[in-house]
C-alpha cells in the first residue's frame, strides 16, 4: 500500500479567468508547507425524542481555507512554465501589474475584482485541487541567515481530493524548478522623510523585517442559487470580494540601541514618531550584477510604536512598528517605479527583475 510522504509532494498554480472553473497549472510553487482543508458546517438535530442523546447531524455548508508557506525565489523558466512564488504575490496583491522597464515586473495593489487561481498539490497518493483560490493576504519576513519568507492566507471555492483538471500529466509537464532565493544578506534598507529620493545616505541597518498585508476579502458567504447562474451550489461559498480597507504594516528591528554616529537612530526614530512624520522606506536585494533584483517600495509610512526593552544583560535592541498608507498629506514625488517616472501611490509595490532565466513579462 502506498504511503503519503511530504518530501515528494509538488504544488502548482494557474491563474483562473472564470470563478469556479479550474485551469491547468503554469507555475511550480516553491512552498514549504500548506494547510488547505475543508471545513464542514454541521447542523445538529435537536429534536426532543425521549432521550438525552442526539440522533445525528446533517451536512450543510463547505468552506475551504488554510495557509501556504513559501520561499521567495527569483523565478525560473522552462518553456512556458515557471517556478517561484511570484504568481501568488501577483494574485494576492490583485493590481494591474505592469512591465514599466525592460524585464522589470511591477506588482501593484488592486481595488477591482479580486483575482483567483487554481492550486493543486500532488500528495504522492492523491492530487488535491483547490478551485478558485483567493489569497486574502500575506506576510513577508526575513532575518539574518535566512531567506525571504512569503506566507499566504487562502480561501477557496471547493477542494477536490482527486483533481480533475490537474492530473498526473499536468504535474509531469510542470517542468520548471529551482531559481535563486532572495536572501537577507542581499538586502539594503533605506528610510527617511518624503523630501528627496532615498540614497546610500539613508541606509539603516536592520536585523529582521516583516511586512503584513491583509486585503480584507470577505469570509466564506453562502447563498441559494441565483438567476444568472453565477452561483449554483448553495453549500459552497459565493465569490469573495474586497470587503473593507486594506491593512498594511511593517515591523523591523535594529540590532543596537544607538545614541551616536552619523545618524542617531534612537533619537531620530522617536522624533519621527512623536511628529507622526510621513516616511518612505525601501528594501532592495540585487544579485548577478543586477540581472536579478527584488525591490519592496513603501512610499508613505508612519511610525506608531518603538520599543527598546531590557531583556537581560545583553545589548539592547530596538523594535519599530509602523503603518503603511495610500497617498499622503505630503504627496510622494520621489519614490518611483523602475521607469523613473511613475510615482507610487499605494501602500507598497514589489518589483522583480530577472533578465537571464526567469519571468520577463507580467504573469497575467
Amino acid at each position: 500500500m502506498a504511503t503519503g510522504l511530504g518530501y515528494p509532494a509538488v504544488m502548482g498554480a494557474g491563474k483562473e479567468t472564470t470563478f469556479r472553473t479550474a485551469v491547468n497549472m503554469t507555475d511550480r510553487i516553491s512552498y514549504l508547507s500548506e494547510s488547505l482543508s475543508e471545513q464542514i458546517g454541521w447542523v445538529r438535530d435537536d429534536v426532543i425524542s425521549g432521550s438525552a442523546g442526539r440522533s445525528g447531524m446533517d451536512i450543510e455548508t463547505f468552506s475551504v481555507s488554510g495557509q501556504i508557506q513559501t520561499e521567495t525565489r527569483y523565478s525560473q523558466k522552462s518553456g512556458t512554465y515557471f517556478s517561484g512564488n511570484d504568481l501568488l504575490l501577483a494574485v494576492a496583491m490583485g493590481g494591474l501589474h505592469s512591465e514599466k522597464s525592460a524585464n522589470v515586473i511591477s506588482y501593484l495593489l488592486g481595488e477591482g475584482t479580486a483575482p483567483h487561481c487554481t492550486i493543486a498539490v500532488q500528495k504522492t497518493v492523491a492530487i488535491w485541487e483547490a478551485i478558485s483560490t483567493h489569497l486574502s493576504g500575506f506576510t513577508l519576513s526575513m532575518k539574518p541567515g535566512d531567506f525571504l519568507h512569503a506566507d499566504f492566507d487562502a480561501i477557496a471555492y471547493k477542494i477536490l481530493k482527486t483533481g480533475t483538471e490537474n492530473e498526473a500529466a499536468q504535474f509531469t509537464a510542470l517542468a520548471a524548478s529551482g531559481g535563486k532565493r532572495v536572501l537577507f544578506g542581499d538586502f539594503t534598507f533605506r528610510i527617511n522623510t518624503i523630501a528627496a529620493a532615498l540614497d546610500s545616505g539613508d541606509n539603516i541597518g536592520l536585523s529582521d523585517f516583516k511586512l503584513t498585508f491583509k486585503n480584507n476579502l470577505s469570509e466564506p458567504t453562502f447563498s441559494t442559487p441565483d438567476v444568472d447562474a453565477t452561483h449554483t451550489e448553495a453549500r459552497y461559498t459565493i465569490e469573495p470580494v474586497y470587503n473593507g480597507f486594506r491593512e498594511c504594516s511593517v515591523e523591523f528591528k535594529l540590532p543596537r540601541y544607538l545614541t551616536g554616529g552619523v545618524t542617531n537612530w534612537a533619537t531620530q526614530l522617536e522624533t519621527w514618531k512623536a511628529a507622526a512624520t510621513p516616511l518612505q522606506l525601501s528594501g532592495e536585494a540585487s544579485i548577478d550584477a543586477g540581472a536579478k533584483t527584488f525591490k519592496l517600495l513603501m512610499p508613505h509610512l508612519i511610525i506608531e510604536d518603538i520599543q527598546t526593552p531590557v531583556a537581560g544583560p545583553q545589548a539592547l535592541e530596538t523594535t519599530v512598528k509602523a503603518k503603511l498608507f495610500r497617498g499622503a498629506s505630503a504627496a510622494n514625488t520621489y519614490m518611483l517605479l523602475s521607469d523613473a517616472a511613475t510615482a507610487i501611490v499605494d501602500e507598497f509595490v514589489i518589483e522583480m527583475k530577472n533578465t537571464t532565466d526567469g519571468r520577463t513579462e507580467v504573469p497575467y
